[in-house]
Formats: structure tokens, C-alpha cells, sequence
């Protein structure tokens, strides 16, 4: 889980919709 969350977190400066998109369908 940590490397995705530090993909997820570079991703949110680039795309910070995306990203919570897939943190979300991750989480659910």
C-alpha cells in the first residue's frame, strides 16, 4: 500500500480529480 499511496500522491498534482477517483474505488 505505501508505493500506491506515493504514486496516488505524485498523481494528485497532475491529476488530483483521477486521483481520488482511484483512491476511492480502491477504498470501496
Amino acid at each position: 500500500m505505501g508505493i500506491t499511496l506515493r504514486l496516488a500522491w505524485r498523481n494528485l498534482w497532475r491529476h488530483p480529480r483521477r486521483t481520488w477517483l482511484t483512491i476511492a474505488a480502491m477504498v470501496f
